[in-house]
Protein backbone atom coordinates (compact mmCIF):
# COMPACT_ATOMS: atom_id res chain seq x y z
CA UNK A 1 0.00 0.00 0.00
CA UNK A 2 1.53 3.49 -0.99
CA UNK A 3 0.62 6.34 1.00
CA UNK A 4 0.67 9.45 -0.84
CA UNK A 5 1.11 13.36 0.98
CA UNK A 6 -2.06 15.20 0.49
CA UNK A 7 -2.58 17.59 -2.25
CA UNK A 8 0.01 20.74 -2.00
CA UNK A 9 0.22 24.30 -3.64
CA UNK A 10 3.26 23.98 -4.87
CA UNK A 11 2.48 20.32 -6.50
CA UNK A 12 2.49 22.51 -10.15
CA UNK A 13 6.20 23.69 -9.37
CA UNK A 14 7.92 20.47 -8.10
CA UNK A 15 10.45 19.82 -10.80
CA UNK A 16 11.16 23.30 -9.98
CA UNK A 17 11.36 22.70 -6.06
CA UNK A 18 13.89 19.65 -6.51
CA UNK A 19 16.96 20.41 -4.40
CA UNK A 20 15.54 23.07 -2.24
CA UNK A 21 15.89 22.79 1.45
CA UNK A 22 13.26 21.67 3.12
CA UNK A 23 13.08 24.75 4.92
CA UNK A 24 12.71 26.86 1.98
CA UNK A 25 10.57 24.72 0.40
CA UNK A 26 7.99 25.56 2.74
CA UNK A 27 9.09 29.17 3.11
CA UNK A 28 7.85 29.07 -0.57
CA UNK A 29 4.72 27.22 0.02
CA UNK A 30 3.63 29.94 2.59
CA UNK A 31 4.10 32.86 -0.11
CA UNK A 32 2.20 30.25 -2.59
CA UNK A 33 -0.54 30.30 -0.17
CA UNK A 34 -0.61 33.84 0.98
CA UNK A 35 -0.14 34.95 -2.41
CA UNK A 36 -2.87 32.58 -3.84
CA UNK A 37 -5.49 34.47 -1.38
CA UNK A 38 -4.25 37.42 -2.49
CA UNK A 39 -5.04 36.81 -5.85
CA UNK A 40 -1.08 35.75 -7.05
CA UNK A 41 -0.90 33.61 -9.15
CA UNK A 42 2.78 33.13 -10.17
CA UNK A 43 4.00 32.21 -13.92
CA UNK A 44 6.11 29.39 -13.65
CA UNK A 45 9.52 32.31 -14.39
CA UNK A 46 8.01 33.60 -12.07
CA UNK A 47 8.47 31.16 -9.29
CA UNK A 48 11.77 29.96 -10.75
CA UNK A 49 13.19 33.44 -10.28
CA UNK A 50 11.72 33.23 -6.38
CA UNK A 51 13.53 29.96 -5.93
CA UNK A 52 17.06 31.49 -7.42
CA UNK A 53 16.71 34.46 -5.46
CA UNK A 54 18.34 34.46 -2.27
CA UNK A 55 15.10 36.86 -0.25
CA UNK A 56 11.72 37.01 -0.89
CA UNK A 57 11.40 41.09 -1.15
CA UNK A 58 10.35 41.25 -4.35
CA UNK A 59 8.02 38.34 -4.02
CA UNK A 60 6.75 39.64 -0.94
CA UNK A 61 6.04 43.19 -2.19
CA UNK A 62 4.19 41.83 -4.92
CA UNK A 63 1.99 39.73 -2.68
CA UNK A 64 1.28 42.91 -0.54
CA UNK A 65 -0.07 44.73 -3.58
CA UNK A 66 -2.30 42.20 -4.37
CA UNK A 67 -3.81 42.11 -0.91
CA UNK A 68 -4.47 45.72 -0.83
CA UNK A 69 -6.21 45.87 -4.21
CA UNK A 70 -7.99 43.01 -3.08
CA UNK A 71 -8.89 45.03 0.17
CA UNK A 72 -9.69 48.18 -1.60
CA UNK A 73 -12.25 46.10 -4.31
CA UNK A 74 -13.95 44.64 -0.82
CA UNK A 75 -14.77 47.91 0.68
CA UNK A 76 -15.76 49.30 -2.94
CA UNK A 77 -18.09 46.65 -2.60
CA UNK A 78 -18.92 47.36 0.73
CA UNK A 79 -19.44 50.95 0.18
CA UNK A 80 -21.43 50.04 -2.85
CA UNK A 81 -24.42 47.93 -1.37
CA UNK A 82 -24.18 50.51 2.04
CA UNK A 83 -25.21 53.39 -0.63
CA UNK A 84 -27.92 51.01 -2.53
CA UNK A 85 -29.45 50.27 1.41
CA UNK A 86 -29.92 53.78 1.70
Amino acid sequence: MTISSPANIADPYRDLLTGVSTARRKGIVALLSRGYYAGWRPTRDELARLIASPNNDGIRQQIAVHELRNELRQRGSADDREQEAR
